[in-house]
């Protein structure tokens, strides 16, 4: 075995999870000079190929990594003497998720494993002067700027001059004014999330969580072509309802029919619409599928999972969260449906093939 790496920094992110370990790591680096070690600790199995591809393709070199009794992860990196990549591709690289994932075409080459990214969401703690005023979900790049903009355009400081200083240590925010804002801190902190419309606090950390998730013990599987026919059935009600645009939709199959189809401006509502009817109607939530128009972060993942149904299919593409909610609870998770192709995420042998 090769000699271990004298380190010139220690890095503890034992209770951190996707994506603020590779976070931490970005700002930790940020203070070493090129060539200089940082040892990185974790136990976020996540990191063994998050941290890796990362460096890489930032520049710096993995020079060694150690898999310890219970889990834990340790890495030594190695900070590269020049960037690989722009601060702005860098920051698209934080941004999202390498997943694997498999594909399903039933017109054109059938199921294969394919890779795809997927958009990152964390929530980001301000503080300012000591004192929390909110708590952003936002896509984990730029924090310092997200944290000066909303200051400004929120008037908890009214000019750039007015802020001394921001530190950003993973997903916390400490920044520091010259003038006592404390009245308007404490009126700030009747709001004290803003979500990005996809996912809560709240549903974040429960899908990071290993412990109290719900899991499906449906067994229900579906032919490929009928759930093609599914999403053509979803998709003509969506065209013949008449609706206004900025709407979204969702949808229950129970063993293949369609029982309730409802609208709602909001994703989540429009969820809590058809499952609410479906369980008035007591319906098999076991042998059913939802559909919905909308992304499918941690929150909407969850809705699913806590009524045991087995199958979940959106017309449009996943976030992280929502992956891992997937995994963790037991659902097939399908997006970018269409009559001839899904993604699934999870669970793929409740499909079966042509």
């Amino acid at each position: 075995m090769s000699e271990t790496p004298r380190p010139s920094e220690v890095l503890d992110t034992e209770d951190a999870v996707c994506p603020l370990p590779v976070l931490l790591t970005r700002e930790a680096l940020k203070g070493l000079k090129a060539g200089q070690v940082l040892k990185i600790i974790t136990r976020d199995p996540a990191t063994k190929t998050d941290i890796p591809v990362w460096a890489n393709r930032m520049g710096n070199e993995v020079l060694r990594v150690e898999e310890e009794a219970g889990g834990r992860l340790v890495f030594y990196v190695r900070k590269g003497v020049a960037k690989a990549v722009s601060e702005q591709e860098e920051d698209v690289e934080m941004s999202s998720k390498r997943v694997k994932h498999y594909r399903l075409q039933l017109r054109d080459g059938g199921l294969k494993s394919v890779e795809s990214d997927v958009t990152l969401e964390i929530p980001v703690y301000v503080k300012v002067n000591g004192r929390k005023v909110v708590i952003i979900m936002a896509t984990p790049n730029r924090l310092d700027d997200l944290a000066v903009g909303y200051l400004l355009d929120e008037g908890i400081v009214d000019e750039m001059k007015q802020i001394l200083g921001v530190k950003v240590r993973g997903n916390k925010v400490e920044v520091e004014t010259e003038k006592d804002v404390s009245n308007r801190v404490k009126e700030a902190e009747k709001i004290q999330l803003i979500t990005s419309e996809c996912l809560s606090l709240e549903h974040y950390l429960q899908a990071t969580a290993t412990e109290h998730l719900p899991k499906v013990q449906a067994a229900y599987h579906v032919d490929a072509e009928e759930l093609s026919r599914l999403v053509l059935e979803f998709n003509i009600q969506g065209k013949s309802d008449k609706r206004p645009g900025g709407i979204h939709s969702a949808a229950l199959f129970e063993k293949g029919v369609l029982k309730h189809y409802v609208l709602d401006v909001s994703r989540h509502s429009a969820v809590d619409k058809v499952l609410g009817a479906g369980a008035c109607d007591h319906i098999d939530f076991a042998q059913s599928i939802i559909m919905t128009s909308g992304r499918q972060p941690a929150s909407m993942v969850l809705k699913a999972a806590r009524m045991n149904i087995p199958i979940s299919a959106s017309m449009r593409g996943p976030i992280y969260s929502g992956v891992l909610a997937a995994q963790r609870t037991g659902i097939t998770l399908i997006c970018y449906a269409t009559a001839n192709r899904f993604d699934i995420y999870s669970g793929a042998d409740r499909i079966r093939l042509p």
